[in-house]
């Protein structure tokens, strides 16, 4: 890897970042900062867990009182977390649920049998 330091290009240790030596200004390409530790990303949302969980509690009421609607849940789907919603499989989907998120959420809704964990 290599950095270009004040018109000059000077090499960087492969994995490593180097620190510019006094009076230098190192200028490159920026490394995509990680996310700390406990959120995840949702598309153009950053949401913790503690979050997609405050969006479940103020939802959760209203949603259950769905016709069909047998759960409800914060689940880690593809690296990122969702708003699961399980219909059971004998009924239509609620036009309410048809929507992709919720509060900024994805929202996933499953037709099938809710099986406790």
């Amino acid at each position: 890897m290599k950095e270009r330091v004040e018109g000059r290009v000077r090499a960087v240790p492969t994995g490593g970042t180097s620190r510019p030596e006094a009076g230098e200004t190192i200028t490159g390409p920026r490394r995509r900062p990680r996310l700390p530790v406990g959120l995840m990303h949702n598309g153009g949302m950053d949401t913790s867990h503690e979050q997609a969980v405050q969006v479940q509690r103020r939802h959760e009421s209203h949603i259950m009182a769905l016709p069909g609607v047998t759960g409800i849940g914060v689940k880690l789907r593809d690296g990122r977390l969702v708003l699961e919603v399980t219909v059971a499989p004998d009924t239509e989907i609620p036009a309410e649920l048809q929507v992709p998120e919720v509060d900024g959420l994805p929202l996933v809704v499953e037709k099938r049998r809710y099986e406790p964990q």
